[in-house]
């Protein structure tokens, strides 16, 4: 690998918190309250440290046990499920990343749109724009992974000032006794309490999307051991700037007016504690920031195709790179894949907003597949390279595992079956990839894999049937 195309411990931890930290930091005060009370909210966040940072220690463990697993997250399915399931895993998180990186173009395009109107429209201007915003990064991806590394940098740096200024000015203005008012959401008659937590538990998870970022990129790390260490700084520095918006925001205003906030609501926040400078200053963060995500998650978008190419999972043209080392040909096809996208959200806006709940559960597998193959890992402690059983790695695994299968459950029955529906378009490309090994008589896949295939196909049907029917609606 080429020595300058590498990424070093600031460069990563800048991957894992520019691609956490996106535009849905400054739409968290009105997510979170739309449903929820402020005792909730932080409940929910004590909920979410602790889930999270059990699957951080997951992907640290791993990172530092299974350093030749460096293709990314999906190769821990694989080493731990065989090649379907580690096709499905890498399917479904580059699907996530491409849906990811557009509604990032179309946040661009919405936050711009302050200043031309235009833009709001969502017409043939947005198409120009976002267009513009997903070729460039492309052709800035192209140029290597040390000159998009450094770029991110720059605008992650950008972003954390801008985001420290607005903490410090909501924690200059929240008013404390207006934290006690109706703490349990009673008087609001928002439910039960377990009904309020579950309502923000995929705003929380869309937050976390790109947790894994330094793993993705891991086998581009200068040094091993600092993918471990970037995933828990960023995923600290994350955490903490995420928790005060949102909790001190009831500080602000009560939960009735947070909810009715339109995004982004920060800005809207802000404006009423300090002013019109309050708004100008949250949109100038949002196009630093969400700039910023564009570019680490247009890095990840590629990586994706990139590795699991050279491991046989995808089309092999797809592992090939330029002269920068760059992964041009999974640039190109993620590009055109996310430029037809932008068409679709065009013409139908409804399903892009459907698609962006979709794609936090789709990258639900590939985290709970991380989990699992700890689980196993851990109970033979030789495969791990240890002389004895370590109970630490099987509670970090376990309490992970049951963490993301919570976030499974709180996703809903509409988006788990809509989201199976993307899942089930891989399955012709699994089989297009693999048909000289299917062709030579190997066993690709076992027969379990056959009871999955046909589960996840079934489930696609009845979801559009139940859609065309119009049962089942974002």
């Amino acid at each position: 690998m080429n020595k300058h195309n590498s990424v070093g411990l600031v460069g990563l931890i800048a991957i894992v918190f520019g691609s956490m930290i996106g535009s849905g930091i400054f739409s968290i005060p009105q997510n979170m309250a739309e449903q929820a009370s402020v005792g909730a909210v932080a409940l929910s966040w004590l909920i979410t440290g602790i889930g999270m940072l059990f699957l951080v220690q997951t992907f640290k463990v791993l990172a530092t046990h299974k350093s030749d697993l460096n293709s990314g997250i999906f190769s821990y399915a694989k080493a731990g499920f065989g090649e379907y399931i580690g096709f499905h895993s890498a399917w479904g998180y580059w699907l996530m990343s491409c849906m990811g990186n557009v509604a990032l173009a179309v946040m661009i395009n919405d936050s711009l749109g302050l200043f031309f109107p235009v833009l709001l429209n969502h017409g043939i201007e947005t198409v120009i724009l976002c267009s513009s915003l997903l070729w460039g990064m492309n052709n800035i991806a192209l140029r290597g992974t040390g000159s998009s590394s450094a770029l991110n940098i720059v605008s992650t740096v950008g972003k954390l000032l801008g985001l420290i200024l607005i903490v410090g000015i909501v924690i200059y203005s929240f008013e404390p006794k207006q934290l006690t008012v109706d703490v349990w959401g009673e008087e609001a008659a928002l439910g039960s309490l377990f009904k309020q937590i579950q309502s923000t538990m995929m705003v929380t998870l869309w937050c976390f999307v790109g947790i894994e970022g330094a793993v993705v990129l891991s086998g581009r790390a200068k040094k091993k051991s600092d993918v471990g260490k970037a995933t828990l700084i960023g995923f600290l520095v994350a955490i903490l700037m995420y928790s005060l918006i949102s909790v001190l925001a009831f500080g602000i205003l009560p939960q009735s007016e947070l909810s009715q906030l339109s995004n982004p609501s920060a800005a809207s926040l802000l404006e009423h504690a300090i002013g019109p400078n309050g708004r100008l200053l949250v949109n100038v963060c949002v196009l630093i920031s969400v700039l910023g995500a564009l570019v680490a998650w247009t890095m990840l978008v590629a990586e994706v195709p990139y590795e699991a190419a050279k491991v046989g999972e995808f089309p092999a043209f797809l592992s090939k790179t330029n002269r920068n080392d760059a992964p041009s040909s999974a640039l190109h096809v993620s590009t055109t894949f996310m430029q037809i996208c932008v068409l679709v959200v065009v013409a139908f806006e409804n399903v892009y907003l459907a698609a962006i709940n979709i794609a936090s559960v789709m990258v639900l597998p590939c985290y709970l597949l991380s989990c699992l193959y700890l689980v196993k890992l851990s109970l033979k402690p030789s495969e791990l390279g240890l002389d004895r059983f370590k109970p630490s790695y099987l509670l970090i695994a376990t309490v992970a595992s049951l963490y993301c299968l919570w976030l499974i459950t709180a996703a809903g029955l509409e988006y788990l079956l809509m989201a199976t529906i993307l899942y089930s378009i891989g399955i012709p490309f699994f089989k297009y990839t693999h048909k000289q090994k299917i062709a030579a008589g190997e066993q690709v896949y076992t027969t379990a894999d056959k009871w999955l295939e046909w589960g996840l196909f079934l489930a696609a049907i009845v979801s559009i049937y139940l859609m065309s029917t119009g049962y089942l609606h974002a």
